[in-house]
């Protein structure tokens, strides 16, 4: 798989007859690139200064997708929560009026 743009066609699988040296989509050199940390590797590192600016600019789009996907998971739990939380106290109201209707 290709860590600059996730390419992973046929010519990269294991068994391919050809070695591969440059992606076949991005053209990324794979043996030019320097050394990255798992925590690179998952985009949660710093981007290196000696990346191309494609492959940079990649990283950071991922790094803010991502960013911007919890920030809606977490809008969307409290959305949810407060939906709950007016129904039931809706329901609330309800059983409510309808205790004091048949006391009264």
């Amino acid at each position: 798989m290709c860590l600059g743009c996730g390419y992973q066609g046929r010519e990269l699988r294991a068994g391919a007859e050809l070695s591969t040296f440059l992606c076949p989509r991005c053209g990324e050199d794979w043996y030019a690139r320097p050394p990255r940390s798992y925590a690179e590797l998952e985009g949660l590192g710093p981007v290196s200064v000696d990346l191309p600016p494609a492959v940079a600019t990649r990283r950071l789009d991922a790094t803010r997708l991502r960013a911007f996907e919890q920030r809606r998971r977490r809008a969307t739990a409290v959305i949810r929560g407060a939906a709950v939380f007016f129904l039931a106290l809706g329901l609330a109201a309800l059983v409510g009026t309808a205790v004091i209707a048949t006391t009264n």
